[in-house]
């Protein structure tokens, strides 16, 4: 009867014990992704994980769980201002309060559940790494790993990469600047890396008890990974004045003026058809008053009409009037209908794009960028046609279509990458952009659903990073803010705040010539050389265990 009780014993223990580290990692992870003064704690916030991964003895099943607790109570601390936005949006699928609550609660539980999981694996080759080939290549091991985790969870209609390591960097611009290179994914590995190097050093420490050698080993480690830091910053301010002479060179860039409207309207008020005559008049005074600037381009956010403009034959004439009268390039959030015959039931049905219009100042419609990355719950609901019940979850009569090309608009003052809101969070779209020939980067969005202004401005910070990947200036113009310029280091030239009406004029510069960076030619070669390195160490683990296990035998 004894063993029985020796077993819960253990298992409490163990899930104690678990618990412990899960929430000493995210509140880590909490404070660098929340306070942007303490950012770099994120090269410290998963030690507490790999130390104990390292050096006590769990099981596979054991190093899963605890991986798994420790990604689900990070990505359910980086999310929790989910809860009162879904609060919030309580009347777009007439939810009552309690029904709401509820829903908020089990979204964000099942979020970070469902996230958690692609860390998951991370604690068994971490483990199996760590036994068969020592600490050192269990460091490399995790960091190909967590990079290969991140970069997995974005696939898919139901890829998020809201809460990527990478971006609690965001207030670290030196930090930031190898991306360049790397891309958001390098920025991971570094990260990890790191957290690696620490965690080993604190590993032969408690292996050795202590001693002499034990302690040498320790300070290598930490001493190593306080050089890599050192030369990852030194390296990052090298670049940062690199590019500074690059953008001093007026041959290398053409200089236009632009105008970013930023008309600041409530939801409510886009809901009505009858407000989007108002709603035009709206933005069309702030760009009159952008005029006066003398401005070369005018960027309206997304959905600034939120109907299908294509639809709207007199809305269209009035835009091109305006362009025309102002030799100006418009570029314009609104909604876009496409009508398909099928044949087989013969019917006509409607599909809907949220899109950005792309007005020439000749009166030329120059084209439409589709969004890519729709919102799940948001823009469209998973298998919707297949499950009735999943109806209940619709905020809107009928999902919007994924966009499924992307390349720049051309209008007279050049050519710019578009993305929409959601896509600003996937790296691979502006890199596709500026792989072809965009000379700047431009993001419309809404972001008055969210709710309090953390969410707000960390979506509005990614962007720093999308500019610096790409080398080229960014745009942002926003419903309710934040709207920025940001130039090619990441820096914030000019911005609006959020819940402010207004119109933001500043000077950008589009790159004259097919100079790409790194990033930009070869999009995400960190992903294919962590992939092969993992795979590399997971067979060369597996074959030394058989090798093991054969002489043993013999």
């Amino acid at each position: 009867m004894a063993t029985p009780c020796i077993t819960s014993t253990a298992v409490q223990r163990y899930l104690i014990t678990a618990i412990i580290i899960a929430v000493l990692c995210a509140g880590l992870a909490t404070l660098a992704f929340y306070v942007p003064a303490l950012s770099w704690i994120i090269l410290i916030a998963l030690v507490p994980l790999l130390v104990a991964l390292w050096n006590t003895p769990l099981k596979p099943l054991n190093a899963v769980i605890m991986t798994w607790l420790v990604a689900t109570f990070i990505h359910a601390c980086i999310n929790a201002p989910l809860m009162p936005t879904i609060i919030a949006l309580r009347d777009m699928p007439r939810f009552s309060l309690p029904v709401a609550v509820l829903v908020s609660i089990g979204a964000w539980l099942g979020l970070a559940i469902y996230q958690g999981a692609f860390t998951a694996p991370i604690g068994i080759i971490s483990v199996v790494v760590r036994r068969r080939w020592g600490i050192l290549l269990a460091v490399i091991a995790v960091a190909c790993a967590w990079t290969l985790s991140e970069y997995v969870r974005s696939l898919g209609v139901m890829g998020y990469l809201w809460g990527c390591l990478a971006y609690a960097l965001l207030p670290q611009l030196p930090l930031l600047q190898i991306a360049e290179w790397t891309g958001t994914y390098g920025l991971v590995f570094a990260i990890v890396l790191v957290n690696g190097l620490v965690a080993a050093g604190i590993s032969y420490c408690m292996q050795g008890k202590c001693n002499d050698t034990a302690r040498m080993r320790a300070w290598a480690m930490l001493i190593i990974a306080g050089l890599s830091v050192a030369t990852w910053y030194v390296t990052g301010l090298a670049l940062m004045v690199k590019w500074e002479d690059e953008l001093n060179s007026a041959k290398l860039w053409h200089v236009i003026r632009v105008g970013i409207v930023q008309g600041n309207v409530p939801r409510w008020q886009k809901r009505s058809v009858h407000m989007v005559t108002r709603l035009l008049n709206l933005h069309l005074k702030l760009t009159h008053k952008a005029l006066r600037s003398d401005v070369e381009l005018i960027i309206w956010s997304e959905s600034a009409l939120p109907i299908p403009l294509n639809e709207w034959s007199y809305m269209m004439r009035q835009l091109q009037r305006t362009a025309t009268g102002n030799d100006v390039d418009m570029l314009i959030g609104a909604l876009e209908s496409q009508r398909v015959e099928n044949v087989t039931a013969g019917q006509t049905v409607y599909r809907y794009y949220n899109a950005c219009y792309a007005l020439n100042r000749t009166g030329q419609w120059m084209g439409t960028y589709r969004k890519i990355r729709l919102v799940p719950f948001g823009e469209f609901v998973p298998l919707r046609k297949r499950l009735p019940f999943m109806e209940f979850f619709a905020a809107l009569p009928q999902d919007f279509t994924h966009g499924n090309s992307i390349k720049p608009l051309r209008v007279s003052s050049g050519r710019f990458g578009i993305a929409i809101c959601f896509d600003s969070l996937f790296p691979w779209i502006a890199r596709m952009e500026a792989h072809q020939g965009a000379g700047a980067l431009i993001i419309i969005t809404n972001d008055e659903w969210f709710w309090g202004s953390w969410m707000a401005k960390h979506h509005a910070d990614i962007a720093i990073l999308r500019a610096i990947e790409n080398r080229r200036y960014l745009m942002r113009a926003a419903n309710t803010g934040i709207s920025r310029i940001i130039d090619p280091l990441g820096r914030v030239q000019k911005e609006l705040q959020l819940s402010e009406r207004g119109i933001l004029i500043g000077t950008v510069a589009l790159r004259k010539d097919a100079s790409q960076t790194i990033y930009s030619r070869h999009g995400d070669w960190v992903i294919v050389c962590t992939a092969l390195l993992l795979i590399g160490l997971i067979i060369g683990a597996r074959l030394s265990s058989h090798r093991t296990q054969l002489e043993r035998g013999t």
